[in-house]
């Protein structure tokens, strides 16, 4: 699939800002490895569907009592949906951090 500069740069912003997140738990990104993605892939499926729906994933970041736009995550998430079904499945999870870095 091609990705636009613009929404590799997002798919960038979502990570960096996901990983700020998840710091206290986990290592640093650059660490992190199946299991914990796992781990936190199951605690951001709320409904335990084998996805993430842009509202899983808001409720996550808010239930660590940080704000972001939703209008700036929805941009950021459709980025990081590489076959444009509307949620992340754990591949498309996993390649988000991997491209990252």
């Amino acid at each position: 699939a091609v990705v636009s500069t613009q929404s590799t740069g997002n798919l960038r912003q979502l990570v960096l800002v996901i990983t700020s997140f998840f710091q206290s738990t986990l290592h640093s990104m650059a660490t992190f490895t199946k299991c914990e993605l796992e781990q936190l892939f199951k605690e951001m499926d709320t409904n335990k569907n084998g996805k993430i729906s842009v509202r899983e994933l808001m409720a996550y970041l808010k239930s660590d009592k940080r704000k972001m736009d939703e209008t700036k995550a929805n941009n950021m998430f459709k980025a990081a949906d590489l076959n444009k079904d509307g949620v992340l499945d754990f591949d498309e999870f996993c390649k988000m951090f991997n491209n990252a870095s």
